[in-house]
């Protein structure tokens, strides 16, 4: 009990600045990381959302032109049609193309930097 009355006495003799900066301190801290853990979190909830509807259009537009050009005589429009693409979509590292025996891949060597500091 000779701590909290130490402790309570000490508070006292603290001054008024001391005694309303510490309180308001302690609430502020937990509220600040609150709110930007969930705007972090928020944010990289938004690009992986945009990332996955990007890469499902990216698919929806290449799995049929993929499709009639799969034979193997054509290996060289399906690389091309790849590099097309990965040139229209800088943020995609690489393009796989796997079908009957026959695989073609395509990666992009100017993938942007992080825009972020490590």
């Amino acid at each position: 009990m000779t701590a909290i009355k130490r402790a309570f006495h000490y508070w006292q003799t603290f001054g008024i600045f001391g005694r309303l900066y510490l309180p308001i301190l302690l609430l502020i801290l937990p509220f600040s990381g609150v709110r930007y853990s969930l705007l972090i979190d928020t944010t990289s909830a938004d690009i992986s959302a945009r990332s996955a509807r990007e890469m499902r259009e990216l698919s929806h537009f290449l799995i049929p032109n993929l499709t009639q050009l799969s034979s193997h005589s054509q290996i060289e429009r399906v690389k091309g049609l790849l590099e097309d693409e990965l040139r229209i979509n800088p943020d995609v590292a690489s393009i796989r193309w796997q079908t009957d025996g026959m695989v073609v891949e395509v990666s992009n060597r100017e993938v942007p930097t992080a825009a972020y500091p490590e």
